[in-house]
């Protein structure tokens, strides 16, 4: 099965320090990574979107972004989410050889 990658462009409300959003991802994002996958932060160094945020999440599969299935837990971080950051999102599958 092909590894599939959630690609998350974030802006940060108006307001809301970048420092304080790393640490909130850190502490309540992080950990709800799924079993097996691994979920990263990232930062603009250079190009369009310097200084801005994206999330990447890759997992082993597509089912972990459905949100039939999401804990409680899991929905209030994403309704805190949202209250900090606006989120656009494309999920990829990964092409191989």
């Amino acid at each position: 099965m092909s590894k599939v990658l959630f690609v998350h462009t974030i802006e940060l409300h108006p307001g809301v320090k970048g420092d304080d959003f790393e640490k909130f991802v850190i502490e309540e994002v992080y950990p709800l990574t799924p079993e097996g996958g691994e979920t990263l932060l990232l930062k603009g160094r250079e190009g369009e979107r310097v200084g801005k945020y994206a999330l990447l999440v890759e997992t082993e599969s597509a089912d972990v972004h459905n949100p039939v299935g999401r804990s409680a837990e899991t929905r209030m971080v994403l309704e805190k989410f949202a209250t900090l950051a606006t989120i656009r999102f494309t999920d990829y599958v990964v092409i191989r050889k």
